[in-house]
């Protein structure tokens, strides 16, 4: 319904009345002059008259048909004006919000007789009954006030007592309070305890007020409970995964695990290992067979390539790593300058699913001296196990069986020797332009159904004559094919598509020839179509044959990767128990480094039977710290990068530059300076220095019964370098660091030659050809020289180069 025009104005203009100051000073002037002249018996007499006046206003109203009788409060005559609107909007009675208030409490109370709350909302519920009758005897509360005013009348209902509307508004009634050592405050207690918030806690302990049938506390009281209560508050850390149990059967796990590796390594020896793996075999206490080096699979250090994977999102904008940003004062140049201005503010992009870059990261030590591999690339693919990515190549099958006859054409499904060119006896007159669905119905009673029947009269004029086709018309279809036509029947076609596998049909069983593991070129054609998803086995054959690589003629290598959970499933263990690498006799699950003879088959049901066990990052120099070295010279790069394209030595689109923005910037940043051979990161020694560390880990953990060591080689906090087996490091005396000049510092071997090439490839403009980059470099190492101690450990400490 159409509101009233100028309604809005005069009611605020109404509102404005109430809430007046003036009227109200006037009025509580009045009330405390009148509690002065009178006695307290004269006092009392008064406010049961007013209660009981009220509760009358409240019964009569009732329906806006009795608001044409209401009277106006100071002259008690029905109000009139001049104006030709029945006087409802001069001369109205003001009223103070508790008495607006008690009117509505006393209207749910008295008239609707306490509706419960499912009755409260709709067109036909209490609040609209409560604005209407209020609106038409010229009452305009706003249904906020409705809602409150009816809520604290039905706890207090619920609860045996009475509300007292002239309270003041968020203010919970006199006397509910929560006190100290009441069950209500214990209540309180285990709702905050367990992560919920103020507000949460007011709305549940209300619930629960209620449930008990009481009137419940208003959300001050519970803000001061809690304040009142006794409690520590600290941010929460990050406690590792593992167990300081050493009876814990990931324990137990460990301990084996690591004592087998050593073993097999020559790191320890028989009599090492502790008398609880020994069993009883005729009464004699002996070792079994997986702890029995002659009888396990030997490793070398100096031949195992150890994997892992990483991913990263893509980075959005020209702010740091941690979302901050310092920005200087420069001149019109460029330059810093006290006195400059200031860039405009940088903004980071937000997006609702940030893309990822993937990738597996390989390292090995050859001949004492650390080695990068190729990395494994699946960026915006996701790692299936040979289960689930069977499914796709069947649902891929399915969605190619399910092409039109078209699609199916124009991709190669349906082919033949056909000549486009010409038309065969078995087509159909539909191939003729013109014949369309009616006119082909028209020829098929005249017996004309393809151009053989069309084209069995040597002469045009011995065509029958056919209803509803003119002759003219049908002799111009004559002479419209008869060129093309030729008198022997279209060559056959093969569909794929109708067979089984149309794969195999296509393709065949036969091998790919570029496939060096034997893979059938069927399904390598399909694993191109489902680009999305990568096998397990592909990123196996990937380590496999780069790690190989590494050690040409020997077949003792072996590859450390930790507890995936598609490289542990039973199907892909067993395509690499079935696997020959190749050019070899070995299996691939010979190269893996695993638990050998039964080692952890009866620990945690079998959890562990030939699985390394999970959450182990100390045993991995990746994880450690050179994932780390690799983010922060990747970062470094990029931020290199930003300062070549503003000083203006290259376009920003340079391909030799490194940036954050989209996973495939990413991928090219991480890859060129993981390069084997023109890679800077990470450096030769720091792999050597993390792969000894890795070995002297699992010996700490050996000799602590596999149990989770506090601070072992950064504990599961990779990036810290230092190795202090549970031991706090000790701060003071004199400190050594890194000597960033020579062959340390960034002008030779910690920056990629794409960038130091920027210069020498002539991308450079003239005007910014003067500027070398020796003088880049120079002003980065005069910014880190002007950092003090402090800042030093505290970045060494953190590994924040």
């Amino acid at each position: 319904m159409p509101r009233k025009k100028g309604s809005i104005g005069r009611r605020k203009k109404h509102q404005n009345e109430i809430h007046s100051k003036k009227n109200y000073e006037k009025k509580k002037a009045a009330a405390a002059a009148a509690a002065a002249a009178a006695t307290p018996d004269a006092q009392d007499d008064d406010v049961s008259r007013d209660n009981a006046n009220m509760e009358r206003r409240a019964r009569n109203i009732v329906s806006p048909a009795d608001s044409m009788t209401t009277t106006n409060n100071n002259n008690h005559t029905p109000a009139t004006n001049n104006n030709g609107d029945g006087g409802r909007w001069v001369d109205r009675p003001s009223h103070t919000c508790g008495e607006v208030r008690q009117l509505i409490h006393l209207h749910f109370k008295l008239v609707l007789n306490y509706p419960p709350p499912e009755e409260w909302h709709g067109t036909d519920g209490a609040v609209s009954q409560i604005v209407k009758s209020l609106q038409s005897n010229n009452f305009f509360p706003n249904r906020r006030t409705i809602k409150f005013v009816i809520s604290n009348s039905w706890a207090a209902h619920i609860a045996g007592d009475d509300y007292d509307p002239k309270q003041r508004k968020g203010r919970a009634p006199v006397g509910v309070k929560i006190k100290d050592g009441s069950n209500e405050q214990k209540v309180l207690a285990d709702y905050i305890e367990e992560g919920m918030g103020t507000r949460g806690a007011h709305r549940e302990l209300t619930n629960w007020f209620i449930a008990k049938g009481r009137q419940p506390p208003g959300l001050s009281s519970v803000r001061s409970a809690v304040k009142r209560m006794t409690k520590i508050m600290y941010r929460a850390g990050k406690r590792p995964q593992g167990s300081t149990d050493p009876k814990s059967p990931w324990a137990i796990a460990c301990h084996r695990f690591t004592a087998q590796i050593l073993l097999r390594a020559g790191k320890i020896k028989e009599e090492d290992l502790p008398d609880e793996f020994k069993e009883e075999v005729d009464g004699q206490q002996v070792l079994p067979e997986c702890f029995q080096k002659d009888k396990l699979t030997p490793i070398d250090f100096e031949k195992v390539g150890w994997w892992d994977e990483v991913h990263r999102k893509a980075h959005l904008g020209m702010v740091n790593m941690n979302g901050m940003v310092t920005q200087f004062p420069r001149n019109e140049k460029g330059e810093y300058d006290p006195d400059g201005t200031y860039k405009k503010e940088v903004f980071e992009m937000g997006v609702k699913f940030s893309k990822e870059m993937r990738k597996s990261f390989g390292v090995a030590k050859v001949d004492g001296k650390g080695v990068r591999m190729n990395p494994f690339d699946y960026t915006e693919k996701t790692i299936l196990t040979i289960t689930n990515y069977d499914k796709k190549v069947k649902e891929e099958i399915h969605t190619v069986k399910s092409f039109s006859r078209s699609t199916a054409k124009r991709y190669g499904w349906i082919v033949s020797d056909r000549d486009e060119s010409k038309w065969y006896r078995d087509d159909p007159v539909a191939v003729i332009k013109g014949v369309g669905k009616v006119k082909k119905e028209h020829l098929s009673r005249a017996g004309i159904t393809t151009l053989a029947d069309l084209y069995q009269y040597d002469n045009v004029d011995e065509l029958p004559a056919v209803e509803h086709i003119s002759p003219a018309e049908l002799k111009s279809w004559y002479n419209l094919g008869r060129e093309k036509y030729v008198d022997e029947d279209s060559p056959p076609e093969k569909n794929h598509l109708k067979e089984v596998n149309p794969f195999i049909s296509r393709y065949g069983t036969e091998e790919d020839p570029d496939d060096k593991w034997g893979e059938p070129l069927w399904r390598n054609k399909v694993k191109e179509r489902i680009s999305g998803f990568v096998c397990i086995t592909d990123l196996v054959k990937w380590i496999v044959m780069e790690t190989k690589k590494l050690y040409p003629g020997d077949d003792g290598w072996m590859f450390y990767h930790d507890a995936l959970s598609q490289l542990t499933q039973a199907a892909c263990i067993e395509w690499m128990r079935k696997t020959i690498v190749p050019g070899e006799t070995k299996s691939v699950l010979s190269h893996w480094i695993h638990s050998e003879k039964g080692l952890n088959d009866n620990v945690g049901n079998g959890t562990w039977k030939i699985r390394p066990p999970g959450n182990r990052a100390e045993f991995m120099p990746l994880d450690n710290s050179l994932n780390q070295d690799l983010h922060i010279n990747v970062n470094r790069h990029s931020i290199l990068s930003r300062i070549v394209v503003a000083k203006n030595l290259a376009p920003n689109d340079h391909s030799s530059l490194f940036n954050l923005r989209t996973p495939k910037q990413l991928c090219s940043a991480y890859t060129r300076l993981f390069h084997p051979e023109t890679g800077v990161t990470p450096r030769p020694d720091r792999i050597v220095n993390d792969i000894d560390k890795a070995v002297r880990a699992m010996k700490v953990v050996f000799e602590e019964k596999g149990v989770y060591v506090p601070g072992l080689a950064g504990g599961r906090i990779p990036g810290h370098r230092n190795f202090r087996f549970g031991k706090k490091a000790k701060r003071g005396g004199k400190r050594t660091y890194e000597d960033h000049s020579g062959e340390k510092g960034w002008r030779d071997g910690s920056v990629h030659s794409d960038l130091i090439n920027l210069l020498e490839d002539g991308v450079v403009s003239s005007e910014a050809g003067e500027t070398r980059w020796e003088e880049v470099a120079t002003d980065c190492d005069n910014q880190m020289d002007e950092i003090d101690n402090d800042e030093l450990e505290d970045l060494e400490a953190s590994d924040e180069e």
